[in-house]
């Protein structure tokens, strides 16, 4: 959950920055998450299923949370660079791809706690929580971007990550299902 609200506060953040800061007009800012993401969200989601398979969910979440943790920690400290269309497109880009990134290592590792003949209520509660971390992204977003701004809050959301990532790293939680096989 917290992969997801890290995601999408920022991406939040960062849509609200290059409108309203940078001037950034909001139908190029909708084009771009709209048509290009969706294409490469598509790509992603195809081939990432099969990285699915080749290294398991485990692995391929704790590389999505790192790499999304990097990239906040980096993108964040490259904020003066953010009105150069190549980097600000960019990261528009790749932070609009961490959500599809973050389901396709989550979602068979949260299939694995699913106990059957209830697994499609479980798996409707996990779909229900990530539906709420976007809500409660932009509800945290209207507070924070009054208090702060959208690198200080990308900046944020990687130390956040990073800590997730240590705690994954040390606790190394296995499905039942999983461990028994």
């Amino acid at each position: 959950m917290l992969g997801y609200l890290a995601a999408s506060l920022f991406g939040n953040a960062f849509g609200f920055h290059l409108i309203h800061t940078l001037h950034w007009s909001d139908a190029f800012v909708s084009t771009l998450q709209g048509t290009w993401v969706v294409l490469l969200s598509f790509g992603v989601l195809m081939g990432g299923g099969i990285l699915v398979d080749r290294l398991g969910a485990s692995r391929l979440q704790r590389w999505v949370l790192v790499a999304l943790s990097v990239f906040l920690l980096i993108f964040s400290g490259l904020s003066v660079f953010w009105a150069t269309p190549a980097v600000g497109v960019t990261g528009l880009i790749l932070i609009s791809l961490a959500d599809p990134l973050i389901s396709l290592a989550a979602m068979p590792l949260l299939m694995a706690y699913c106990r059957p003949k209830i697994e499609g209520s479980q798996f409707t509660t996990y779909m229900a929580l990530v539906n709420l971390c976007t809500v409660a992204a932009s509800y945290l977003n209207g507070w924070l971007l009054q208090l702060t701004t959208a690198p200080v809050i990308g900046f944020g959301c990687g130390i956040v990550l990073v800590g997730l990532v240590a705690a994954i790293y040390r606790y190394r939680p296995t499905p039942p299902l999983v461990a028994a096989a």
